[in-house]
């Protein structure tokens, strides 16, 4: 397996000291983040969710794409996947980041559904119009040779592995696939690594790592109800076990890149550092 770095957790770094920490710290690719930055937080301080000193917007991507394939070339680095937010039904931005995907070295796009899952919407609506929306993108990135990517991700119609497999698999593995996030199914939607990379099958295109642990709050004095929430924590110290998911993801061929997504708040270089310290010691062909 390769290991990368998504550039939502590095919202502080410009391209080229975002390539050059991950030069040093040993990784194989970027994965890019190609997000408008929200107008509320133009004039705030850098943040993972709001403003980038690396602002790449999907309009821009297209035009500015040799440019990153040659600073990430130039410090030994590939682009595997496009870290987009754009819905499948945005049809200009899908066009921008296939461009730009494309253009990039054939990087795989990320692309959300048209709407996410909320208590009072139907599942099988969504899922109908998710499959229309989807058929109309892949029409795009299709031609342009680019792979679309869904998310296993909380508060969506594909929030664990098998869930995301009925989705993709009304297209061929050629033009869709599936990032298996570790990070997302810590909180939800988990399945067994056997079973769902059994279901997923060829459909596992890339690989989303953080390490969360449920913390207990105060039970409820009148239900004796107990609380928790959710702290990132070191890689090897998750909830979910890491080594068990390497070992399962080697054994079912998967060759691809593992991603890490740490959204704690703490120095990058200590972050990655942990990180693909740990890959080492739980990947055997990395040691």
């Amino acid at each position: 397996m390769k290991y990368s770095v998504t550039s939502v957790i590095l919202p502080q770094l410009d391209l080229v000291e975002q390539c050059r920490l991950l030069q040093q710290c040993g990784y194989d690719g970027l994965e890019l983040r190609v997000r408008r930055v929200p107008d509320a937080q133009r004039d705030k301080p850098y943040s993972m969710w709001g403003r980038h000193k690396n602002d790449l917007p999907p309009e821009e991507f297209p035009r500015r794409a040799e440019q990153v394939r040659k600073v990430a070339a130039d410090h030994g680095l590939t682009v595997p996947v496009i870290a987009s937010n754009a819905p499948c039904d945005a049809l200009d931005d899908v066009k921008a980041l296939a461009e730009g995907a494309a253009a990039v070295g054939g990087a795989m796009v990320r692309l959300g559904t048209p709407s996410h899952l909320t208590k009072d919407m139907n599942y099988h609506a969504r899922f109908g119009e998710s499959v229309e929306a989807y058929n109309e993108a892949i029409e795009i990135t299709a031609s342009l040779g680019v792979r679309v990517l869904i998310e296993i991700h909380g508060g969506t119609i594909h929030v664990s592995p098998s869930l995301a497999w009925r989705l993709a698999r009304n297209w061929p593995t050629s033009q869709i696939g599936v990032i298996y996030d570790l990070n997302n199914m810590t909180k939800q939607g988990f399945e067994e690594h056997d079973l769902g990379l059994q279901i997923l099958g060829p459909y596992t295109a890339h690989v989303h790592c953080g390490a969360w642990q449920p913390v207990p709050g105060q039970p409820d004095p009148e239900t004796g109800t107990q609380p928790w929430t959710w702290q990132g924590c070191d890689a090897g110290l998750g909830l979910i076990d890491l080594a068990e998911a390497f070992a399962t993801l080697r054994r079912y061929g998967f060759d691809g890149f593992v991603s890490v997504e740490d959204f704690r708040d703490i120095d990058p270089h200590a972050k990655l550092t942990q990180a693909i310290e740990h890959f080492r010691r739980i990947d055997p062909d990395r040691m």
